[in-house]
């Protein structure tokens, strides 16, 4: 096969478009491993055989890619020859088609993406689906901010915490049209009871946007890899720690194992829900929910 054609045929398997670098083909590698993988392919009818296939294919398409920003001269990015509108199902990878579906992605509503100044749609990674009503989270972490401030006079829990207060006032009203926000539902967020260490969460609550809690993590990720999650641009400029690989941690919304540090995620998507972070921690990102 020629170069041009095995460069366009991967491009086309990791949803390659315009102008890439580096971290634009670690993030499109992360997105068609994690659509594939054999945990949620299983659910679309595709097979554990055809679903090892497709990361077959997909792994080699990232190393080939990976390999031109590793060749001589270093390339900082590469134009596609692949465009959206060719797309053709005919590579030999089971593709889904564009409803929603667990482990699929869809976009929702605008934020701070790529830099401060400029609002670009929110990709969100579908959780569940029961009915007509789908769970989602955000592909990637959207902000850099603490749980809470240390209180005065009460113990910090998901209800009083400022994290929340922001994320249903400021960033729902920021992210979302009138028109989206109709279709975002108030979700019950169960708080109250306690966790494996005996230590409460505070009242339940009804929010518009609301973080996961640790069971919830453990109980809609398929494993670790599918947990982990990168951070935006606009993140890391607000203070976001990442590994080399843009990883970072977020933030749950339940304590660990004592009520003043809270449950998180780390770069591997390891889940946190015994020896949490204090809730004033700085440089943990933020991911929301609707």
């Amino acid at each position: 096969m020629l170069f041009e054609d095995k460069k366009y045929d991967c491009e086309r398997l990791l949803g390659l478009l315009g102008e890439y670098g580096p971290n634009d083909l670690r993030k499109a590698y992360r997105r068609a491993a994690k659509t594939n993988h054999p945990d949620i392919a299983k659910f679309h009818g595709v097979s554990t055989a055809q679903a090892e296939e497709n990361m077959k294919q997909i792994n080699e398409a990232q190393s080939f890619i990976q390999g031109i920003f590793d060749s001589y001269p270093f390339p900082e990015s590469i134009s596609s020859d692949y465009f959206a509108e060719e797309a053709e199902n005919g590579s030999g990878i089971a593709l889904y088609n564009d409803d929603v579906f667990v482990g699929g992605f869809v976009n929702f509503g605008q934020y701070l993406i790529d830099s401060r100044k400029d609002f670009s749609p929110i990709s969100w990674y579908v959780l569940e689906i029961i009915g007509d009503e789908a769970l989602l989270i955000s592909e990637q972490c959207l902000d850099c901010r603490p749980f809470s401030s240390w209180p005065e006079r009460e113990l910090v829990v998901w209800e009083n915490s400022s994290l929340r207060q922001w994320l249903n006032n400021v960033f729902y009203d920021r992210a979302f049209t009138n028109d989206e926000k109709e279709c975002i539902l108030r979700t019950r967020c169960n708080n109250a009871e306690t966790n494996l260490y005996g230590v409460h969460g505070g009242p339940n609550t009804l929010d518009n946007v609301f973080l996961l809690d640790s069971a919830q993590a453990k109980r809609l990720f398929a494993n670790s890899f599918d947990a982990s999650s990168t951070a935006t641009r606009f993140a890391v400029s607000r203070g976001v720690c990442v590994d080399a690989d843009q990883g970072c941690h977020w933030w749950l919304r339940n304590p660990g194992r004592v009520s003043t540090a809270f449950s998180y995620v780390d770069e591997t998507g390891w889940i946190h829900d015994y020896d949490g972070r204090s809730c004033d921690a700085t440089g943990i990102s933020v991911r929301p929910s609707i």
